[in-house]
């Protein structure tokens, strides 16, 4: 590009680019659309999840109960073997699959529920996870767009006064004729896709006394963007409650606004541009770092220092999702207080049980640490939801297996008051045929 020597360059970014969004994640965006609280709208998108497979988890959980109910029943037999076997724990391995099979038991039988919400749980993570990058880098350009239309709006862009620039003869000048028009344009008479912004000096200090030099001029102009574009973050920003950007972790050290390398490293996805071409205009994909340099960002976010300082949130988050899944794990636990104690003759299970009962809340709070609050919220939303799932799954199951209990002990009872009763019939009927016996016996002898 030229330069003018009497007027200032200026540098407009208009940023234009995207991170594409699949069913799912335009999803999450219509739900938040439609609450207005991008808080509400994660959990909602949760509960909606969970709903779609809920006839599977209702499945998994009732098997679980079931088997937990039977293995309780089966407990006489199982505990008699883990003695006899306690040395031998691959015998009683083989004698409990025989207890098993008598009593009508199958360990997998909620394995495919499993595996299927295991697929939900990264479906939720991809998409809330794409999802968050979406909003963090439409956050940016959309402060990059309010940057520039805070100085276009003192350029004449709908019926500028085209004259020849003075500097060079291969360019045209575009100026508007207003008081307050002080940014004007020039574009390549061969290329009109080259086009350079510029201050006029000397009208910007007509209207600005205090305003002496090109320097200074220059700082005004870009005063208005960066104003613009700290008030656009003000408003746009997405935050919940105490956490200030829903969309990066719940966490001291990380920050509402990042700094250019850890924003450019949280966002992992290709950004799609629109790129000018001989022919028009063609889709493009690129990297963040080729889309953003260092320099843009900082400019862009030059009035937004204290909240690239600031914490984002308070572990609050991160607290919770722990504590949910603990709740959520000594539900579950609870439920199958029996295959726990009795699947392995030293009760080796136990142990293993414990171990996931620490694994799991360390996983989740890993999650809670690295992803963003958004699936921080899911994730708390989700366990909360099995808890309650899960204590309602089994007092209906527990209800079920009672009565059918209660059923087959009655049939029992009246088949063996039945037995008894024909039992004592055909003693009587025996002793009265006896007795009958010695009355026609006697009665011949008088005869």
């Amino acid at each position: 590009m030229i330069t003018n020597l009497l007027d200032v360059s200026l540098q407009l970014f208009e940023v234009s680019g995207e991170i594409p969004l699949n069913f799912l994640e335009a999803f999450i965006g219509i739900l938040i659309g439609a609450v207005g609280i991008t808080g509400v709208g994660i959990i909602l998108y949760c509960l909606i999840l969970k709903v779609v497979v809920l006839p599977l988890d209702i499945w998994q959980k009732a098997t679980m109960r079931k088997q937990s109910l039977k293995m309780e029943k089966m407990r006489g037999q199982l505990e008699k073997l883990q003695a006899q076997y306690a040395n031998t724990p691959e015998l009683y391995q083989k004698k409990m699959q025989e207890v098993y099979k008598e009593n009508n038991f199958n360990m997998f039988a909620s394995c495919i529920p499993m595996i299927a919400s295991l697929v939900i749980l990264i479906i939720a993570w991809q998409s809330l996870t794409g999802f968050s990058q979406h909003m963090n880098l439409s956050l940016y350009t959309g402060m990059a767009q309010a940057y520039d239309a805070a100085i276009l709006q003192h350029c004449e862009l709908d019926d500028p006064v085209q004259s020849d620039f003075a500097e060079d003869a291969g360019y045209y000048a575009f100026k508007g004729e207003g008081e307050e028009q002080y940014i004007y344009y020039i574009q390549n008479k061969t290329d009109p896709s080259d086009i350079e912004y510029k201050i006029d000096t000397q009208k910007l200090m007509g209207l600005h006394a205090d305003l002496t030099t090109e320097a200074d001029c220059e700082e005004y102009v870009k005063g208005l963007g960066r104003t613009a574009a700290a008030a656009y973050y003000g408003e746009n920003r997405d935050g919940f409650l105490w956490i200030q950007n829903i969309f990066y972790p719940d966490v001291a050290w990380a920050h509402p606004l990042q700094s250019y390398d850890d924003f450019c490293n949280a966002i992992t996805r290709e950004i799609e541009v629109e790129v000018r071409t001989g022919s028009g205009t063609e889709t493009e994909s690129v990297r963040i770092n080729d889309f953003i340099n260092e320099n843009t960002y900082n400019e862009i976010t030059y009035d937004l220092e204290e909240a690239k300082s600031q914490p984002n949130g308070y572990f609050v988050l991160v607290v919770l999702t722990i504590l949910a899944n603990v709740g959520s794990q000594l539900i579950a636990m609870r439920s199958q207080k029996a295959q726990r104690e009795l699947q392995t003759a030293d009760k080796s299970s136990q142990n293993m049980q414990k171990w996931m009962m620490f694994i799991m809340p360390v996983l989740f709070c890993v999650f809670a640490f690295i992803y963003s609050a958004a699936f921080s919220l899911y994730l708390i939303t989700s366990s909360l939801f099995s808890l309650v799932s899960t204590l309602v799954v089994n007092r209906v199951i527990d209800s079920v297996f009672k009565k059918k209990n209660e059923a087959e002990e009655r049939a029992q009872a009246n088949y063996g008051g039945r037995k008894a009763l024909t039992r004592d019939w055909e003693r009587n009927r025996a002793i009265m045929g006896k007795d009958n016996k010695e009355n026609k016996d006697k009665k011949n002898k008088r005869r």
